[in-house]
């Protein structure tokens, strides 16, 4: 039995990490990309791209890590979503144009995560994140594509910290 909806999905990803100084310093980074084709069962050639419910958008990552002492290691991370802009809007009766369910561009955005963790023990370690640093605001992936949906629409979060203190028994 073939399927309605044929589809065929292809990607990669590279990543990449150097570590210095005897792992004191480590740098690296990433790169993902996905794309996905589908068309119809008796039409081979009509071909239409896949939504964002199974395609994600272009993602780059990068980080620099750094441990001074034994105890102490201290790192900074960015995340990039790329761009993925492969869908029209559909014009409505009313005239008016509007995306179909998860046919919806999406529009890149950046994040910079710092974090630190101090073992003051062997058994006690304290933690402390800082996620969004620059507070920048952006709308997630998922609730772009999803957007005609008005239901997971909701932004990323802004500057937020955590603090963890962890005790191994």
């Amino acid at each position: 039995m073939q399927s309605k909806s044929p589809q065929k999905i292809f990607g990669a990803e590279v990543a990449l990490d150097f570590s210095f100084f005897d792992n004191s310093l480590l740098l690296g980074g990433s790169y993902s990309y996905v794309e996905g084709l589908q068309h119809t069962a008796n039409n081979p050639y009509n071909l239409t791209y896949i939504g964002g419910d199974l395609i994600a958008p272009p993602k780059f990552t990068a980080h620099v890590t750094v441990k001074p002492t034994d105890r102490l290691t201290t790192s900074i991370r960015n995340l990039r979503v790329g761009d993925r802009k492969r869908f029209a809007p559909t014009k409505k009766n009313d005239g008016t144009y509007i995306y179909r369910h998860r046919q919806v561009p999406v529009t890149s955005y950046g994040v910079v995560n710092v974090s630190a963790n101090y073992r003051a023990t062997e058994k006690l370690s304290l933690s402390l994140g800082i996620n969004n640093l620059f507070n920048h605001y952006y709308l997630p992936a998922r609730a772009q594509w999803s957007s005609p949906l008005l239901t997971f629409n909701s932004a990323g979060q802004g500057i937020n910290s955590r603090f963890s203190l962890t005790y191994n028994f």
